[in-house]
């Protein structure tokens, strides 16, 4: 066995036992500000849209805050599934 399949299976098998998160967009809580040039540019010009966004399609949108609750959670009592959708995150976040 070569180390190149032997770490692709350890990868596989690592994998297997983790969730993954399937976010379809973060926003920032508390002033965190991205260091890529762009990403600050298209925050800075998606700023106004997230209020609107949020009244239409509140399942789109998951704040930084949000996101850090839902982790810590799955990691503490599991996930639901292994791929998480917003509404997924949106529940472990706000459980007790």
């Amino acid at each position: 066995m070569t180390d190149e399949s032997s770490s692709a299976g350890a990868w596989r098998s690592l994998r297997a036992t983790q969730s993954e998160l399937g976010e379809e967009a973060l926003v920032p809580a508390h002033g965190e500000v991205s260091r890529t040039p762009w990403v600050r540019i298209a925050a800075v010009v998606a700023r106004p849209l997230v209020p609107l966004v949020r009244a239409i399609a509140p399942d789109v949108l998951i704040g930084t805050d949000e996101l850090g609750r839902a982790m810590i959670r799955a990691a503490r009592v599991g996930a639901p599934n292994r791929l998480l959708e917003m509404r997924d995150l949106h529940a472990l976040a706000s459980a007790h």
